[in-house]
């Protein structure tokens, strides 16, 4: 990896087919690690059929019954993930950018879908890559 390394944490990238494979045409991945040991994404606009009282059943289904779930991407369907903005939270998460947190707390799952003006999406899978293997995609 060249020494001029350039880090995607915290931007979105807009794929084709000319970047990634089909897989995630005309996605939009939200960074949300990037280093030289490699990536971690969530494909953000990509909404599934499932809703949450599907997915996470102990939640209250007055709350859950309409709340979609997004395909964070192809690997691992049991990670779920919180994109949230309640900074007032007890443990909001890390931070990705300012005003933009990450979780996979269940406590603060089930409090969020509570509030009412708190933004948030669930997603389930994410997109990852290996030291290299974004910048190569970058490059086809």
């Amino acid at each position: 990896m060249p020494d001029d390394f350039h880090s995607y944490q915290g931007k979105l990238l807009i794929s084709n087919s000319s970047i990634v494979t089909d897989a995630f045409h005309k996605s939009v991945i939200f960074m949300i690690e990037h280093d030289k040991q490699g990536a971690f994404g969530l494909v953000v606009n990509k909404k599934t059929e499932r809703k949450l009282f599907e997915l996470v059943p102990a939640l209250p289904f007055e709350y859950s019954y309409d709340v979609p779930i997004f395909w964070g991407g192809p690997v691992d369907h049991t990670f779920v993930s919180i994109l949230h903005d309640h900074s007032s939270a007890i443990d909001p998460g890390i931070e990705v950018i300012p005003g933009v947190y990450i979780s996979r707390s269940f406590e603060l799952l089930n409090h969020i879908i509570k509030i009412r003006g708190c933004h948030f999406i669930i997603l389930q899978g994410y997109s990852g890559w290996g030291s290299g293997q974004l910048e190569s995609e970058f490059e086809r």
